[in-house]
């Protein structure tokens, strides 16, 4: 996410790059870097702002075997790992966005 200053009335304030993935989640903010890739809140736009995890793999083959290891999760209804409700490429990086738990782990 990139960050660019301006000017307002002798004011320093930050703009943020808006990013939507599928045409419907808007990344809110950064919430994790781990050794595989980077973990964000989003906001599904067409769902009231229901909040959700966005994350940004480094390599497109773990993308892929990690999303289908969920959707098969999902898909014989285990209930204690994350929905995943959109997978793909966009700007260049393989995505998953995923139903949110609660709070971080930084929150306990």
């Amino acid at each position: 996410m990139e960050v660019e200053l301006s000017w307002n009335k002798n004011v320093v304030k930050k703009k943020k790059k808006i990013i939507i993935f599928d045409r419907r989640f808007k990344v809110v903010r950064k919430l994790a870097k781990g050794s595989f890739g980077q973990c964000f809140e989003a906001v599904d736009i067409l769902e009231n702002f229901k909040k959700v995890i966005c994350k940004i793999n480094d390599e497109q083959p773990m993308n892929e075997l990690e999303g289908n290891v969920l959707k098969q999760l999902n898909d014989k209804g285990y209930k204690n790992f994350p929905k995943l409700l959109s997978i793909g490429v966009k700007y260049k990086r393989p995505y998953q966005i995923l139903e949110r738990f609660g709070q971080t782990l930084e929150f306990y």
